[in-house]
């Protein structure tokens, strides 16, 4: 399958070279990282000018402004799109790592499906193990990487590698095949310009448009977390995000967010009380 994965960053970090490196190792993936300069930043002498760098199957993007994360995802994705025609995007954030260098094979993806998401360790409802703080944000515990690989594996033993229908997928990191993003619109920018919100207002989408949104068990990415926002800046942007969607899809949201919960417990039992 030819996947090509759509990176927004802001720095070349260490862990960005890593997953890059990751993707690149598979045959048939490729890569478009799209550069976002901070907010602030003084602006380049050709901004708004895109300039494409490419080094075998990595393309890199970059037009010198600050476009926040949801537009840097859809001005790659669209670029990816025209440019290297693949059979499945992958929308990244910079800050994951692929457990043991596995890449998620995904040619068995059902045909319904609109996002495709994965096991990670701080993931929201698709993480391995979560709970709530006193002010309803999500808490993880503190595994290292190895010790939630280790705990990847022992659930994949105990409910097996499956496609789990949910009605939302985290915005992490989720595959959707191009046409179902090009017949969604792409991600909404106006509403949720910094990516907070975008993931649960496109899988909303798609569920309207008749497609089936769906975790998939057998792998697991590691998620290192936001580098560039504290706990308070993103439980501010988090509760934004929260209030847009329901004023967007109202008591449709609510009960998607309690059915994806239940149904994930369900079947990994990965709530538990943390806080």
């Amino acid at each position: 399958m030819n996947c090509c994965y759509v990176i927004p960053y802001v720095e070349a970090t260490d862990a960005l070279k890593t997953t890059i490196s990751q993707i690149l190792a598979v045959d048939g993936n490729s890569v478009v990282a799209v550069k976002d300069t901070p907010r602030g930043a003084e602006p380049e002498a050709e901004a708004g000018q895109l300039k494409h760098a490419v080094t075998g199957n990595l393309h890199l993007l970059s037009d010198g402004v600050a476009k926040g994360y949801t537009r840097s995802v859809n001005l790659g994705a669209r670029w990816a799109v025209k440019h290297c025609a693949p059979d499945m995007l992958c929308l990244l954030n910079d800050d994951v790592i692929f457990a043991g260098g596995r890449i998620p094979e995904l040619s068995r993806t059902p045909a319904d499906a609109g996002l495709v998401g994965v096991i990670s360790n701080r993931a929201g409802y698709q993480s391995l193990q979560y709970g709530f703080d006193e002010n309803g944000d999500f808490v993880y515990p503190d595994h290292d990487i190895d010790g939630a690989a280790e705990f990847h594996r022992n659930l994949v033993d105990r409910v097996g590698a499956r496609f789990l229908h949910v009605p939302l997928v985290h915005g992490f990191g989720f595959y959707i095949r191009p046409y179902v993003l090009e017949t969604l619109g792409w991600l909404d920018e106006q509403r949720f310009p910094l990516g907070y919100g975008s993931d649960f207002d496109l899988s909303l989408r798609a569920q309207d448009a008749g497609y089936r949104n769906y975790v998939w068990t057998g792998d697991f990415v590691w998620h290192i977390g936001a580098r560039t926002a504290g706990a308070e800046q993103r439980h501010i942007r988090a509760v934004t995000a929260d209030f847009a969607l329901k004023l967007r899809h109202g008591e449709q949201y609510t009960n998607a967010k309690f059915k994806t919960r239940v149904r994930m417990n369900n079947h990994t039992g990965n709530f538990l009380e943390l806080a």
